[in-house]
């Protein structure tokens, strides 16, 4: 790879050093029109632009941690008159540890009143954003601003300051699986301790999520919205349309996971893997594609377990042409190519479940006890699923689903009413409702820095008179 050029490294140099020293100085106004410059825009295609032409007849909706929403954003941009931009995650970072100390968490961002250091470091940032802010929003015509989860702590406070200046901070919290009771009664036990949600709305896929925002007095009842999952919209679709598509000479797909997130034993982890290579070893014709979340292999050991676990067999993964790791690939892409899908604790299973693919659960006999009752998710409906007792049982199913991937059309319904539990209804239209609820809230708030053809785009929709109450926009 060629190493920059001195004027390229200089420019790098420049665009750290020049915002860091904006803020330091306090230049609040100079910083935003600086930062408006960095700020990207996603278009219909799902390709990326600078955010410079200016379309007055399209509402305004800023991105906060951009990388952390999978399709939904993709789905937004594709509505006619939304125009989805993208805050710079580096500028959010950059802005953050200006003014907190290093390693400051969101429960301490959430609960300043805890620590006197932090309390006074949220003060004097929500000072300078209340300026930041403003200069920015008017620069982009900004409407509402989204967030993906809330406890991403560089969020909070631009959210909170959004919201006093008259932009709605909406979140549409993506983590809403919480089908093990274990991970229920953690998720709860954490919201509790941090107060109230300071922003406009929670946005979530499901009942059993907000019923955890509700009971953990994070979020008052009428600030938690079900939406459904509109990454799931474009899904849901293809299914209904143009329905499943295996590929010809066979390919299993391995959702893999990562056993001490789950406190799993390791034997869980090997076991599974040995087995998807076993099949890779035993079908030579037919694709074997393990995928881990790129996020658990750049993180975590997950690789050092990978290779340990086919060493202990002595198979070497460079022998099997046919077996691949592929962490970047997409996920239901490979669902509706798949002969069979593997999977457990992940929502995966739910979705090749709903597209009437095989489903293989590895929760093998050491898991199936009263110590992991808590731990597995949809304990109480695996039976809808295949669940071997060990690995070999396992390369069995597999191998017997390879050659009949028919499954009957009752099971099909029973794993399409657990995808509708959990993730969203099979009708899809979660991207309709989720414009919507912004609709609404921009229309509630007044639109301060909304351009006034858009600011009639809303009345057209019959969302009340917020020309009525706007800037001078």
């Amino acid at each position: 790879m060629a190493r920059p050029t001195p004027k390229v490294r200089l420019a790098a140099m420049l665009g750290e050093i020049v915002p860091r020293l904006l803020i330091r100085l306090g230049c609040a106004r100079l910083a935003a029109q600086l930062c408006a410059r960095s700020v990207i825009e996603r278009l219909a295609d799902g390709s990326k632009v600078k955010a410079e032409a200016v379309d007055g007849s399209k509402l305004v909706v800023l991105a906060l941690t951009a990388l952390k929403f999978r399709g939904d954003l993709d789905a937004l941009a594709a509505k006619p008159d939304i125009r989805l931009l993208e805050m710079p995650h580096g500028w959010q970072i950059r802005l953050l540890f200006s003014f907190y100390p290093r390693g400051t968490k969101s429960n301490l961002i959430f609960r300043p009143e805890t620590n006197a250091v932090v309390g006074r470091c949220q003060e004097k940032y929500r000072t300078f954003l209340r300026v930041f802010l403003r200069e920015l929003y008017n620069r982009l015509n900004v409407a509402c601003v989204i967030g993906a989860d809330v406890r991403y702590r560089e969020d909070i406070d631009i959210g909170v300051v959004s919201k006093e200046v008259g932009v709605p901070y909406l979140v549409f919290h993506r983590e809403c699986m919480l089908a093990s009771k274990e991970l229920y009664d953690a998720v709860r036990r954490r919201h509790s301790s941090w107060g109230r949600f300071p922003g406009s709305a929670v946005i979530v896929h499901n009942e059993v999520s907000r019923r955890n925002f509700v009971e953990s007095g994070f979020v008052e009842p009428e600030r938690v919205e079900v939406l459904g999952s509109a990454r799931m919209d474009e899904f849901l679709r293809l299914i209904q349309t143009a329905g499943r598509d295996p590929a010809p000479n066979g390919l299993v797909v391995l959702f893999s996971f990562f056993h001490p997130m789950f406190k799993y034993p390791q034997s869980v982890f090997a076991k599974a893997h040995v087995a998807a290579a076993r099949v890779a070893q035993r079908n030579p014709g037919v694709e074997v594609i393990v995928k881990p979340k790129v996020e658990i292999v750049n993180k975590s050991t997950w690789q050092q377990f990978y290779d340990e676990a086919l060493r202990a067999v002595d198979i070497d993964p460079a022998t099997l042409p046919n077996l691949k790791v592929m962490p970047a690939a997409n996920a239901q892409s490979l669902i509706l190519h798949a002969s069979v899908v593997c999977a457990i604790n992940s929502t995966t299973l739910l979705e090749a479940g709903a597209a009437g693919v095989p489903v293989v659960v590895p929760c093998f006999t050491e898991i199936q006890g009263s110590d992991y009752t808590n731990r597995v998710n949809f304990r109480d409906e695996l039976g809808i699923f295949d669940v071997p007792a060990d690995a070999d049982e396992m390369v069995a199913m597999i191998e017997r689903r390879i050659k009949n991937t028919v499954v009957d059309g009752a099971l099909i319904e029973c794993r399409r009413a657990l995808f509708e539990k959990y993730v969203t209804p099979t009708s899809g239209g979660a991207t309709d409702r989720y414009r919507a609820v912004i609709l609404k809230h921009v229309a509630s708030a007044g639109a301060p820095f909304v351009m006034r053809s858009a600011l009639h785009m809303l009345q057209a929709h019959g969302l009340g008179d917020p020309v009525a109450t706007a800037g001078s926009q």
